[in-house]
C-alpha cells in the first residue's frame, strides 16, 4: 500500500466516537434532567421509554423535522440515510435477537387507497418512503429506538465494524442527535 492510498485511509470520516461521545453528552443531560423524577432515571432504556412520550428531545426532532431549511433538509437526509439502511439494508436486532423495524412506514402510496396529502415524505430520492401526517409522533419513537439501538449495538459490540452500512446507521444517528443535542443544551 502506497503512501497516498494509508493517507487517505486516514482522512476518512468515523463517527464511531464522536456518537459515543455525544451519547455520554445525553446519559449526562438525562441524569440531571431527571433529577427531579421520583424515582429518578437510572438507565439509558429508561430514559428513551420517557423521552418518546414527551420532553425537549421530542419536541427538537419534530421541529427539525418539519423545518426547510438547511439545517432542516441535513436533518432529513440523516433521516433518510437512517430509514434506507433500517429497511433495506442492515439488520439491526435487539437484545433478544429481533429485527429492528419502522411499523408505520408506508411505501409507494399510489399504489394503495390513501391520499398523499394527507402523508410526509421521509427523505428525498428515488426510493420513498412516507408516513401519515398524524403519525409524526409515533416516528419519532421508532426513530429514538432505533438510535438507542444503535447504541446498544456499539456498547455490546454487536456489529460487524467492516460493515458499510452499519457505520451508516451511526453517522446518521449522530447526524439526527447532535442538531437535537445542540438545541437541548442551548
Amino acid at each position: 500500500m502506497g503512501k497516498a492510498d494509508k493517507l487517505f485511509q486516514k482522512a476518512e470520516l468515523e463517527y464511531i466516537t464522536p456518537f459515543l461521545k455525544l451519547w455520554l453528552a445525553f446519559n449526562c443531560w438525562y441524569k440531571k434532567d431527571s433529577e427531579a423524577d421520583n424515582p429518578p432515571i437510572q438507565t439509558d432504556a429508561q430514559a428513551i421509554s420517557k423521552y418518546k412520550i414527551g420532553g425537549k428531545v421530542k419536541l427538537h426532532f419534530l421541529r427539525f423535522f418539519e423545518e426547510i431549511s438547511t439545517e432542516g433538509k441535513k436533518f432529513n437526509e440523516a433521516i433518510k440515510l437512517l430509514v434506507l439502511n433500517v429497511e433495506e439494508t442492515y439488520e439491526l436486532k435487539d437484545k433478544d435477537g429481533n429485527r429492528v423495524k419502522y411499523t408505520l412506514l408506508i411505501e409507494n402510496p399510489a399504489q394503495r387507497t390513501i391520499t398523499t396529502d394527507n402523508l410526509i415524505q421521509v427523505g428525498e430520492g428515488s426510493k420513498k418512503y412516507y408516513i401519515r401526517n398524524d403519525q409524526k409522533e409515533d416516528f419519532f419513537s421508532e426513530t429514538l429506538q432505533v438510535i438507542y439501538q444503535v447504541r446498544c449495538c456499539l456498547v455490546h459490540g454487536d456489529f460487524d465494524i467492516d460493515n458499510q452500512f452499519f457505520i451508516q446507521l451511526v453517522e446518521s444517528s449522530y447526524k439526527i442527535m447532535y442538531p437535537i443535542m445542540e438545541r437541548v443544551l442551548e
